[in-house]
């Protein structure tokens, strides 16, 4: 048998609801509740014993409370029981009455069935209400737990207790569900998020090769060894973000710069670059790894790579109260054919986004005076995961 799935399995074994521990702790509560209830209510029976001029024990009086005290705790207990174990008889208030009905007719004394019989049958010569009344009042001695309205009251409240006890419960299964749920989005979300790291990787690093391998053939080999080194920077650098949810704009964008540097040594003036706005506030915004490098290249694709002509790739960065736009241009060339590309970039970079940020970041795409423009407003500081209780 696999050990782990053993381990699995054991673990998932459901636990007690509560332990041997906690079940007698309760039980002690319980019993000193009731055991206060009575030396209370003798301590009143006494003072209106002193009152009408008798004089008691208080010992006495405790013990007479204190025997009527334990039958009630044990119906008490008894009712939960029951009620705990059949829970259909408070599942509605037709339940609920008609439990209480049985409940009434199981602990009226004998002799009432009895004297009910003997009216029935008119075997008694004396029946009347004081014959009646007289019969009640002959079951005092059994104690106050067989008085009707104690025994309502008994029911009512552990009756009461148990449904608020089960909606107790059953708002902390739905909370358990919730978290569950949650837990499980977020797993998902961060399973997507991986996917899309790992598709992006590998794609900068083709793209950078494609870089050298320009390099190469031109023979040029202080280039070529510097270029390698600016390489080996950008992996470096993008290994390691990708470790890391977020990074600070300002490393970012500075491994931007580093990229770009790379891709002039691959298109030489063809490329000129204008990164715009930088700040010490934009510079300490939070901005997921690698998100600008596609949408750079994306521009790069689109532009120098259908002509061979030099072009601008501008990129603008500006604060707007809680968030940072980033815009990212290049120009357009309707005359010319389009490069052919299934336009992973700039849809990668829309599902990062809504998948970090859950709607709270925008991306925009829009063709302006004769330019390619993107457009992202992001948060300035990254979300944050809200715990649920």
């Amino acid at each position: 048998m696999n050990p782990q799935r053993a381990t699995l399995a054991t673990s998932d074994k459901p636990k007690p609801k509560y332990s041997y521990l906690r079940i007698g702790a309760l039980l002690l509560t319980y019993l000193l509740a009731w055991t206060l209830f009575a030396a209370i209510a003798a301590l009143t029976s006494l003072n209106d014993d002193l009152r009408i001029g008798l004089y008691p024990e208080y010992l006495e009086v405790f013990k007479e409370w204190a025997k009527s005290a334990a039958l009630s705790a044990f119906f008490c207990l008894i009712l939960y029981a029951l009620l705990s174990k059949w829970q259909i008889l408070f599942a509605s208030l037709k339940n609920i009455v008609l439990s209480y009905a049985v409940l009434i007719l199981c602990l009226l004394p004998l002799q009432l069935i009895l004297v009910a019989q003997n009216w029935v049958l008119g075997e008694s010569d004396s029946m009347n209400w004081h014959f009646i009344q007289q019969q009640i009042n002959e079951l005092d001695r059994y104690g106050s737990l067989l008085h009707l309205g104690s025994v309502s009251a008994f029911y009512v409240a552990v009756v009461g207790f148990k449904i608020w006890q089960n909606g107790q419960e059953h708002q902390q299964q739905l909370q358990a569900k919730r978290n569950d749920i949650l837990l499980l989005r977020l797993e998902l979300e961060q399973q997507k998020m991986q996917a899309l790291k790992a598709q992006l990787e590998p794609h900068f690093v083709f793209n950078a090769l494609n870089a050298i391998s320009a390099l190469v053939i031109t023979e040029d080999k202080d280039k070529t060894l510097n270029g390698l080194q600016s390489l080996s920077e950008l992996l470096r650098y993008a290994l390691t973000a990708s470790e890391n949810d977020f990074v600070k704009l300002r490393e970012e964008i500075a491994f931007i710069e580093d990229y770009l540097e790379l891709q002039k040594m691959r298109y030489g003036e063809r490329l000129q670059v204008e990164i715009l706005g930088m700040n010490a506030e934009l510079a300490e915004a939070d901005c997921p790894p690698l998100l600008l490098q596609a949408l750079v290249e994306n521009a790069i694709r689109h532009d120098l790579d259908r002509h061979r002509n030099s072009s601008t790739i501008k990129i603008v960065m500006q604060a707007k109260e809680e968030e940072i736009e980033l815009r990212i241009s290049n120009a357009l060339h309707p005359q010319l054919p389009t490069n052919p590309g299934a336009g992973r970039g700039l849809k990668n970079t829309k599902e990062r986004l809504d998948l970090i940020y859950h709607g709270q970041a925008q991306l925009r795409l829009m063709q302006l005076d004769e330019q390619f423009i993107v457009e992202l407003d992001l948060p300035y500081h990254r979300p944050q995961l809200v715990e649920t209780n």
